[in-house]
This record gives C-alpha cells, structure tokens and sequence, in this order.
C-alpha cells in the first residue's frame, strides 16, 4: 500500500471538531448554517458535515452517519425530540452535545440557559462553550407482551400530560408553537379522566392513587415557560414527581395558581425553603426519588420530552447521574444547572 493512500485513509477516519444533526424544515435552520460557517472559518477550523434526520427513522440514520465521522461534538438543529434522540446515543460517552434551537417548546435548551433568540450566541456556545455533566432520565415501557426503553432529558407524562402529545397538530405546533397544546389541554381537563396508578418510589412508599396525569422531571421549566419542579436540577442524581388529581375545575384552578407562584418564587434565592415552606395542595402531590415505577390496570398514553410512546400498562423511570456533556455558556458551567 502507497504512503498516500495510507496518508489518505488515516485523514478520512480522523476525528472532526463538529457534526450537525438537524432536522428539515426547522426553525431558523439558513441562519444557522450562515452563522455557523462562519464563526468556523473565523476560528480556523473545518466544515462540520450535516446530516438530515428522516421521520421514516426518527433520525436513526442521521445519527448514525454523524457519530460515524467521530466528532467531538454532535451540534443538534431541532427540537427537544431531536435532541432527546441525539442525546440517547451519545449517552455515557466522551461525545459532548450542543443545541441550536429550532423547535416547538425548546425546553431543554431553556433549562440548559441556551439562547433561543440570539442565534449567533448559540452558535458560540456550540462551537466553544464549557462541557457540563448532567443526568440522563431513562424509562422502560411494558404494555401486553412488548417492552421498549428509551431515555429522555426534560420530561416524561403518563395520562394528560401525554394527550397533549399525542393530540396537538403538527401544523398548528409549526406555525404557533408550544399555543399548539392549548385545544388538546382544555379537552383533557374538561374530560377530567381520573385513572388508577400504583406508585412506588425508590423501592418504597407504595401506594394506590387515582390520578388525573403524572410528569417525571429531570428539570424545572415546563411547556410556556412555567417552572413546574422549581427544586428541580440537571445534575442532582435526582427525578421530581408530581401527580394530580383536582376532582373540580376548581381544583384544576388551585394547581395552576400554586404552580404560577412557584414560577414566581423559582426566580428567588433560597427556592427550596421557600417551596418547602408552601402548603401542599392534596390535588398536587410532589416528590423525588431515583426511581419511579408505575403500574396501570388499563392502558394510558405517556409521552418522552414531547414524543409520543403510545399506551403503556407499566413504566419504570430511573435517573443515570452525570450520563451527558453538555456544551453550555462559562457562567452555567460554574453554576447549579436548573
């Protein structure tokens, strides 16, 4: 074998600094590449290759042919379902992950402090912002005679929660985003399904309840920008809880009011004790724990960080510490992620 060829394979397996993941159609997908260009050209270094994700996959292969080119970071142009996939095949590896939002909710980037506006600011980030550890949430799904596993970063919901998922438009979600759940949310509270759910919490405390929707979080800020687990932090080793059951619209009313103050009181010092301190709401229940598993009697839609999983009988949520390198700003970097 020739000196140049040999030269030339070892050239085409080197690793590259960067390969973007996006998906077609997203938001601010031209600006981004514009940006992206150039801010690589300024700092010298190459192209990073771009791989288009396929609905027929779920970007199976996108990902694929982008860990295939060894980069030292896989920079995603999506939404939070984008990322959540990304993220699943790069978990527990030197991989860092970067984000340019251009989805409907973008709630992990907003939980990441990743700017959602400042298209040039998020592209600097990606290329050179610090790499922060944080957990991984990761479900295991049982229904009849299957079982799927996934893993997931901001939020997973059984019951409402999923509905939303499973029901809004994806027309309406590109043109008015995250406003695109609002039809489906007044149809399931209207409705009001109370389910049974057996609960158990790191192996313990079980119990029986009915309950109208229960979300597992691995951060605070939900859909609409409302912090939902103000206690809540990527990097705590920890999942938040919370399950509801108002019986009235009235009580829907309670939870939302309890839920806004503590949107309020998430942007205060000291946020635990002063959540800690709140009367608790007996149609809200919150929690945490390492570990959740939940058992059905009848079949009810859940939902991983926005994509519909189906009906499940039985789920099994757990938390993976420090499973993911993050590429966010200096400042988050040095600081407690929310």
């Amino acid at each position: 074998m020739s000196e140049s060829l040999k030269a030339s394979r070892v050239t085409r397996a080197a690793p590259v600094h960067a390969a973007v993941v996006f998906k077609p159609g997203s938001a601010h997908l031209a600006a981004y590449r514009r940006l992206l260009r150039a801010a690589e050209k300024s700092e010298g270094l190459a192209h990073a290759p771009w791989f288009e994700t396929s609905g027929e996959d779920d970007g199976a292969a996108a990902i694929s042919q982008a860990l295939a080119v060894r980069p030292r970071v896989i920079i995603v142009v999506g939404g939070d379902g984008t990322v959540r996939r990304v993220a699943e095949a790069i978990a527990e590896t030197s991989t860092h992950l970067a984000v340019l939002p251009a989805g409907t909710g973008n709630l992990f980037a907003r939980n990441m402090g990743i700017p959602l506006s400042d298209h040039k600011r998020a592209v600097s980030i990606a290329l050179a912002g610090k790499p922060r550890r944080i957990d991984v949430a990761e479900a295991d799904l049982w229904n009849a005679d299957s079982h799927r596993h996934a893993r997931f970063l901001v939020m997973a919901g059984i019951g409402f929660d999923a509905d939303m998922a499973a029901h809004a438009d994806p027309k309406t979600k590109r043109r008015f985003g995250w406003l695109a759940y609002v039809r489906p949310v007044v149809r399931s509270v209207w409705k009001n399904n109370q389910q049974e759910m057996r609960l158990s919490i790191d192996g313990v405390r079980n119990r029986t309840i009915r309950a109208h929707t229960a979300i597992v979080g691995n951060c605070g800020l939900s859909t609409g920008n409302v912090s939902l687990f103000p206690s809540a932090r990527f990097d705590d080793g920890l999942l938040d809880f919370v399950v509801m059951n108002p019986r009235t619209f009235g009580g829907w009313t309670r939870i939302w009011s309890h839920i806004m103050v503590m949107s309020v009181l998430s942007q205060t010092p000291g946020v635990d004790a002063l959540v800690a301190s709140m009367p608790q709401l007996k149609s809200a229940r919150y929690a945490q724990g390492g570990t959740l598993d939940v058992h059905l009697p009848h079949p009810q839609n859940v939902q991983l960080d926005g994509d519909y999983f189906g009906k499940v009988t039985a789920m099994r949520f757990a938390v993976i510490p420090g499973a993911l390198r993050v590429r966010v700003s200096p400042r988050r970097a040095a600081s407690t992620l929310a």
